[in-house]
């Protein structure tokens, strides 16, 4: 079973454009705050792109696609057309977040976040409330919370470096102390709690790789951080918020085996040719 996706396919562009303080998903910027302050900057910029199934890969006609801004401006909404496709015109400079909803499928948030220039490739993938629900009873099978009745957050983090996008073990997450969750649970391959108390790879997920509750949210808004990288998460109950880190895996430098103190020099001296 797949878990609540938005993957960008436009990483490296919405990196440079989006100031973030999440990505669920809908960015995967490691930016922490938007860049805003160009005299160029347009009014209004697009985000465009598909949204599709978890199960099966479908195209989703209909699915209703929400910019909800954090000031008192009238929010942006548009809708997938018949081959999934969308395109939504929000205002540059305005911190907003993603809001997907369609019948009979969870409702998803992006993180917050603001955009200076168009974003092409912000594919979401969503899974049906059944498939939400199975992957909330595998991390928590005592509580089990229900989507419905609780707001829940969930997290991946993915090596930018990897072709593959492979995910990144070992990482905390870090959630503001103001905003206590009702639960939490690291997950492993097969999509239940994980004792580690850090995220967990794995070559073929069952869930994600993180997920948080909270059954009566003090706030609407949580501040989540992964490696010292904020991102500001919306927490509605009954939806779900996805936020996707990027963070690069730390290459060691290789040891001299003579003297594991001192690191190899990589060129070679004139006794060495």
């Amino acid at each position: 079973m797949k878990s609540v996706h938005i993957r960008n396919k436009a990483a490296p562009l919405l990196a440079c454009a989006v100031g973030c303080l999440f990505i669920l998903a809908g960015c995967s910027s490691d930016d922490d705050a938007p860049i805003v302050d160009s005299s160029d900057t347009p009014a209004t910029a697009t985000i465009s792109g598909t949204v599709k199934s978890f199960s099966g890969d479908m195209l989703l006609e209909g699915v209703v696609i929400e910019g909800v801004y954090s000031a008192a401006v009238d929010n942006a909404m548009t809708s997938t057309d018949s081959s999934g496709s969308f395109s939504l015109t929000v205002d540059t400079g305005e911190n907003f977040y993603v809001h997907g909803s369609f019948t009979d499928y969870a409702t998803i948030n992006s993180e917050v976040f603001a955009i200076t220039t168009s974003i092409p490739g912000y594919d979401i993938e969503i899974p049906t409330v059944s498939e939400a629900q199975e992957i909330i009873d595998a991390a928590f099978p005592t509580a089990r919370p229900q989507l419905g009745s609780a707001a829940f957050l969930a997290v991946d983090v993915y090596d930018p470096n990897d072709p593959n996008d492979a995910e990144v073990a070992g990482k905390v997450i870090d959630i503001s102390t103001n905003v206590t969750p009702d639960g939490v649970a690291y997950i492993d391959c097969l999509g239940s709690a994980s004792s580690t108390g850090e995220t967990v790879f794995c070559t073929d997920r069952e869930g994600v790789m993180y997920l948080a509750y909270f059954t009566n949210p003090a706030e609407a808004i949580a501040t989540v951080t992964v490696d010292d990288i904020p991102k500001t998460a919306p927490l509605n109950v009954g939806e779900v918020t996805y936020l996707e880190y990027e963070v690069a895996v730390t290459v060691v430098d290789p040891v001299d085996p003579v003297d594991p103190v001192d690191p190899v020099d990589p060129t070679p001296s004139a006794g060495q040719l």
